[in-house]
């Protein structure tokens, strides 16, 4: 659809790519999750980045989840969802492997494919009002192997399964308790908060950042050579060296990446 996009901007080493479907309150097309997939394809190998954010347009939601209109045709029904799942495994699967730290910064609505998006990220911060809800069993819709697997991760089995089979709603202060979410920012200084919580991320060591994710990522029943080089090459970089020097001569480091 042609209101349906994604909108890369990038400065100073941080990609915002925000989900834009105004009038469906950021709901995600196929052609959405096909822009995602190529823009992470894209931004994979960029050496300066160091961070991305994942966000909706406006206020009113981060993203009311997918966007089934194309479904409404019976003829077409189970190739257009077909191309729809395929699609978003693709995209969800590589915004998991992405090697840059990944936030998603909610505001408003959160709801079915939102918060899969959401939770493949390896942060969230949520603006104090967020609606958190997965309500497929409403739909009939199955809902996705990584969303679901990833939610366990993050909330447990227990929660996860209430979430899917409840179809309930959650604020943002449930979403903290229960650890879907990392930080809640009060709405009339959200921006400044997590523009703040952002920089903090950006201006750390990006070798060092990296090395972790790859750690805290990996399961120990994997091959961890990969794992262990990073985490090794941390003290033999340019970086290691800059901070041991910024931090006697009582200042603030300038990481390069290398």
């Amino acid at each position: 659809m042609a209101d349906s996009k994604i909108i890369v901007e990038t400065a100073g080493g941080i990609s915002r790519i925000t989900l834009s479907n105004p009038a469906k309150l950021n709901s995600i097309s196929a052609g959405m999750l096909d822009q995602l997939n190529e823009t992470l394809i894209r931004l994979e190998d960029d050496p300066d980045l160091r961070l991305l954010v994942l966000t909706g347009e406006g206020e009113r939601a981060f993203s009311s989840g997918a966007d089934v209109s194309g479904f409404d045709d019976p003829e077409s029904r189970a190739r257009a969802r077909c191309a729809y799942e395929g699609g978003a495994e693709l995209a969800l699967a590589r915004l998991l492997r992405f090697p840059r730290p990944t936030v998603a910064m909610i505001r408003g609505y959160c709801m079915g494919g939102g918060v899969s998006l959401a939770a493949l990220c390896d942060l969230r911060i949520a603006e104090a009002g967020a609606v958190f809800s997965v309500a497929a069993a409403k739909l009939g819709l199955g809902y996705s192997y990584f969303g679901t697997q990833r939610l366990v991760s993050l909330v447990g089995a227990t929660t996860a399964k209430e979430m899917l089979f409840t179809a309930l709603r959650y604020s943002a202060e449930d979403a903290l308790r229960l650890g879907l979410v990392s930080r809640v920012f009060p709405k009339d200084s959200f921006t400044e908060d997590a523009e703040a919580y952002l920089a903090a991320i950006a201006v750390n060591a990006p070798l060092t950042i990296r090395a972790a994710k790859m750690a805290a990522d990996t399961p120990p029943e994997d091959e961890l050579s990969p794992v262990l080089a990073a985490i090794a090459a941390c003290g033999e970089s340019g970086d290691f060296a800059e901070g041991r020097k910024a931090f006697s001569e009582k200042r603030k480091p300038v990481f390069q990446g290398r």
